[in-house]
């Protein structure tokens, strides 16, 4: 039986079958489990690892000195639950994220937002979900018709941008790296299927028959 991130969420949620949570447990105590992971935000691989294993190593304590089943449990719960999460992040599954969804699809003006330490424009006609991640900053973002993303953080940061909600005619992605200060623009467009630029590109004489629409959309002074 293979470990999925879909066999964990069942196992953490209390859903899993006996042969699965025995499967997991084997897979947790049997070493298998050593892959790295990239530990969120704050968190430091190497000083979690350490943390995790004296966990270990307490509940095995426990476990021969003859404490209760239940502290063990709990130990042993605690301790899976932070490596699972860790799996879970690695795969990049939905339950570290909550999504913001705006939609502006029926109206003639823009509207403005500041979601963390990004300003969001989001343009007349035009929807957008953002999926904003429990550690660390945003990082995706999908959308419909017009968005502005300007990033005010102290650093470049990493943007995931997916024209590609299921009624949308054409899909399109692109992954940025958005400078601090910086403002990246992304548009449908019929014959480009999306385009986009930021305002840097733009100074530095990209085409203008490319990024005229995104002048004249969030209407630029370039």
């Amino acid at each position: 039986m293979e470990i999925t991130p879909e066999l964990l969420k069942k196992y953490i949620k209390g859903e899993a079958t006996l042969t699965e949570k025995q499967h997991v447990e084997e897979w947790f105590t049997s070493g298998q489990n050593n892959a790295s992971f990239p530990f969120p935000g704050q968190f430091d691989e190497s000083t979690v690892r350490a943390s995790m294993w004296q966990e270990i190593a307490a509940f095995k304590q426990v476990s021969a000195n003859k404490k209760t089943n239940r502290q063990y449990f709990y130990s042993l719960t605690a301790c899976m639950a932070f490596l699972i999460a860790g799996y879970l992040f690695m795969t990049g599954t939905d339950v570290f994220y909550r999504t913001i969804s705006i939609d502006n699809q029926h109206t003639y003006s823009s509207k403005h937002y500041t979601i963390e330490d990004i300003n969001l424009t989001v343009g007349s006609n035009s929807r957008c979900e953002i999926k904003v991640p429990v550690f660390g900053p945003v990082e995706k973002i999908r959308f419909s018709g017009a968005v502005s993303i300007m990033n005010t953080s102290l650093k470049s940061r990493k943007l995931d941008v997916r024209m590609d909600f299921k009624d949308c005619a054409s899909k399109a992605a692109e992954l940025i790296q958005l400078k601090k200060g910086n403002t990246y623009m992304a548009m449908t467009d019929k014959k480009y299927k999306m385009i986009s630029a930021t305002i840097s590109e733009i100074k530095d004489g990209i085409p203008r028959s490319f990024c005229t629409p995104l002048i004249k959309q969030f209407n630029l002074s370039i």
